[in-house]
């Protein structure tokens, strides 16, 4: 691809860069638990998970969507596609910081998916789940910076929302089943709650571990590093680890018949592509430019900020930037590509 086709594919990221780019590393304060106040509980010892702390804010274009008063730092995600029922199902457990003191706990969780069991810090409460909220009681004060874990059991058919989208090749958000019964998710500025619950913001980032089982045959892919498959009674189970902090509207999904191909990128970067049998021969070619676009763009922006990279090849013709793990369509040409792995360093 000239060089000139892949500078006109960037523009369009470096002209939103400034807006798009988020505190680094460095510059997020360590956590600290603050002195309890008379008759507030202190923070229970749990896993500090201090890189995903946040600081979370209230969002004044879409107000009923996340909860600036809580900071997820993990999501540990252990769910089950059955494609035949088109049912999800599964656990999703969740280290919360308070970011205020606060008394419950409102997470974002969209009908029809039902919670089953609600545990906070492996005690049951009785959660209410009006609209597309989750309202957990926490079972006493929280002083602000304690943290918590919550467990919600879960089950349903979900369905995408309509987004407020302005873009010609997605007029939905969140978790899509397609007619053969795949899964993708695409969810900007918002749709992750479409499949689990979370603080549905981009200024939450968290760390995720996710553990997606499906049929044999099929795969379940999300974004980080693959740790490992294991199989039992006719299911895979596929984990999945993501070590750099993460926005909820940046977490891959694809549930499909997929296969897995390796490449290698700059100074060694495992680089993984997931795509059906029938459009390896279209897509494949186009997704092997991978490493070469990340080594052209390091030139640009510096090294490549994460350790994995991958491409998942769902089948509409679309594409978002999520993250180290890019969703694309199958027939969406190689500038696209470049575009959406650009997004990795904004």
């Amino acid at each position: 691809m000239p060089g000139r086709r892949w500078a006109a594919a960037l523009a369009a990221v470096a002209l939103t860069a400034a807006a798009c780019q988020g505190a680094s590393r460095s510059d997020r304060a360590p956590s600290r638990s603050s002195a309890s106040a008379p008759g507030v509980a202190p923070a229970p010892a749990a896993p500090s998970y201090r890189a995903g702390r946040s600081q979370p804010v209230a969002d004044p274009v879409y107000p009923e969507f996340g909860n600036p008063a809580l900071d997820v730092l993990h999501y540990g995600l252990a769910l089950r596609w059955e494609p035949s029922r088109h049912r999800l199902s599964g656990t999703a457990t969740l280290t919360v910081r308070a970011a205020r003191e606060i008394d419950q706990l409102r997470l974002d969780f969209a009908r029809p998916l039902q919670a089953d069991k609600v545990t906070v810090d492996g005690k049951a409460v009785t959660a209410t789940h009006p609209g597309h909220d989750l309202i957990i009681p926490a079972g006493r004060r929280l002083a602000k910076d304690a943290h918590v874990v919550v467990a919600v059991r879960y089950h349903g058919q979900p369905r995408p929302l309509v987004g407020p989208l302005v873009r010609k090749d997605a007029k939905q958000i969140g978790f899509t089943t397609l007619p053969d019964s795949s899964v993708y998710a695409i969810q900007e500025p918002y749709g992750a709650l479409t499949w689990y619950p979370v603080n549905d913001h981009p200024s939450d980032e968290a760390l995720y571990d996710i553990a997606l089982t499906v049929p044999r045959g099929w795969a379940g892919v999300s974004s980080g590093v693959l740790r490992g498959t294991s199989a039992s009674g006719g299911k895979v189970t596929y984990r999945w680890h993501a070590a750099d902090p993460t926005a909820s509207y940046l977490v891959a999904l694809g549930i499909d018949r997929y296969r897995k191909h390796t490449a290698t990128g700059p100074h060694g970067i495992p680089v993984t592509y997931w795509i059906r049998p029938q459009d390896s021969r279209r897509t494949l070619p186009v997704l092997r430019k991978t490493p070469s676009m990340l080594a052209w763009l390091e030139k640009r922006f510096g090294r490549y900020p994460f350790d994995s990279a991958g491409v998942l090849a769902i089948q509409p013709d679309t594409g978002m930037e999520t993250q180290t793990m890019v969703t694309l369509g199958r027939n969406v040409p190689e500038e696209d590509l470049l575009h959406e792995l650009a997004h990795q360093w904004f």
